[in-house]
């Protein structure tokens, strides 16, 4: 997909002046830049975030996998230049007057334009944090909801306005990149806050998901190959980058886009395995737990992919990938919370141990029709009291044995006295 010329030079334009006007918040940007990233959006930001509210990071870990995969496939879709390549290959400058984009180590990303990656996690991420702040502010103050509402969202502006001017000036999107990423995010956070979806997406099992996961292989494969049939070269944009980076060892094998998908794959994979998601979005109680256990996930995964094995092969590094991928889905949805002690599984689970001490009546006299097989299955395993009702019986039967004897002969008694 190509943008006229004309309004592409004026988003050159753009750029050079946020080059000339932001060159002494330059340190800024670039931290910007690269912590915003979506691997580190996904891997650290997020994650971090999300703890520090005490959200559960089920929904932000299924929304962000979901919107990344979107805007991956869109980018193999569209085929997007990069400004800092494309004032090199566009007809409407003549060799001499080219603009010079000052490039900087992070400007030689590999992967195509359009959308913006980085306004799509961080829309994801702000929207979500975004939400909890305005419900946090309206229990904590009187303020009206309305304006609860406006002022986050400035709030939140700002900061995507800030990612976006950063994106900018290094040279790494186009303005209308930026402003298409942002609106992708927020497009899938309406699906996944749009009730009859959501409920599907978080109430599936286990298999359908995995289902799904196995499809959403299967689709980026598809789109792949089917690029390769029609003589797309699905690597175009890391030969682009090569070229024109100034310093190619400024190329990063972690912006190319093969690798990001099977990231996006492997993450998607660990959702999968850990459904029904809809037991998993409970907030914890115990923020204070959940933070350290959180980040020490955080530094595990961290130190996994730092040791991904780069030498032996295409294959074997991406495959080691796609596993620390799902390793980090599964530990932020499943183990997390699970080591906190707030996932909905375990607490359902220790409630059948404390029945027996604190209602024994209710229990013993209680008919098995009155309760699923489920339960009685669980209690069965914790409940101790139906082997004792037999010693119980058994003691009994002494007592009431005599009575029944004594009242036969007093019955016969009469009988013979008749006679």
């Amino acid at each position: 997909m190509s943008l006229p010329e004309e309004f592409l030079k004026f988003e050159v334009e753009q750029a050079l002046y946020l080059q000339d006007k932001l060159k002494s918040i330059e340190p800024l940007l670039e931290i910007v830049s690269k912590q915003f990233s979506p691997t580190q959006a996904q891997y650290v930001i997020g994650p971090l975030l999300t703890s520090l509210t005490g959200e559960a990071l089920t929904e932000f870990v299924f929304a962000t996998t979901l919107a990344d995969y979107v805007q991956l496939l869109l980018k193999w879709a569209l085929r997007e230049d990069r400004p800092f390549w494309w004032i090199y290959e566009t007809s409407i400058y003549e060799d001499t007057e080219r603009p010079k984009l000052r490039q900087h180590p992070l400007t030689c990303e590999t992967s195509a334009g359009g959308p913006s990656g980085h306004s799509v996690m961080m829309t994801v991420i702000l929207y979500l944090q975004g939400k909890w702040l305005a419900n946090y502010i309206e229990r904590k103050t009187e303020w009206n909801r309305k304006m609860i509402n406006v002022t986050v969202t400035c709030g939140m502006a700002s900061i995507l306005a800030l990612i976006w001017a950063a994106r900018v000036y290094f040279g790494t999107h186009f303005t209308h990149q930026c402003y298409a990423g942002t609106t992708l995010a927020l497009t899938v956070m309406g699906c996944v806050e749009y009730e009859k979806l959501r409920r599907k997406m978080f109430d599936a099992n286990r298999k359908h998901a995995i289902g799904v996961a196995l499809g959403m292989m299967f689709a980026a494969a598809t789109f792949y190959y089917g690029l390769v049939h029609f003589g797309l070269d699905p690597t175009w944009s890391v030969r682009k980058a090569l070229k024109y980076c100034q310093r190619a060892q400024n190329v990063k094998i972690e912006s190319t886009p093969i690798y990001n998908i099977v990231r996006n794959l492997g993450c998607g994979f660990g959702v999968a395995i850990c459904a029904p998601l809809s037991n998993k979005i409970k907030p914890s109680s115990d923020r204070w737990r959940s933070i350290p256990i959180t980040a020490g996930f955080m530094l595990i995964n961290s130190i996994i992919l730092s040791k991904a094995p780069k030498d032996l092969g295409s294959c074997m590094f991406l495959t080691y990938v796609f596993a620390a991928s799902a390793f980090h889905s599964y530990a932020m949805i499943k183990l997390v919370p699970k080591l906190t002690n707030q996932e909905t599984e375990t607490t359902q689970g220790s409630k059948p141990k404390e029945q027996p001490d604190s209602k024994p009546k209710v229990e013993s006299n209680a008919k098995p029709g009155d309760k699923s097989e489920d339960e009685l299955d669980e209690q069965s395993d914790s409940e101790e009291e139906p082997e004792e009702e037999p010693e119980n019986e058994s003691e009994q039967e002494p007592e009431t044995q005599p009575e029944d004897e004594s009242a036969k002969e007093s019955e016969k008694e009469p009988e013979q006295e008749i006679e």
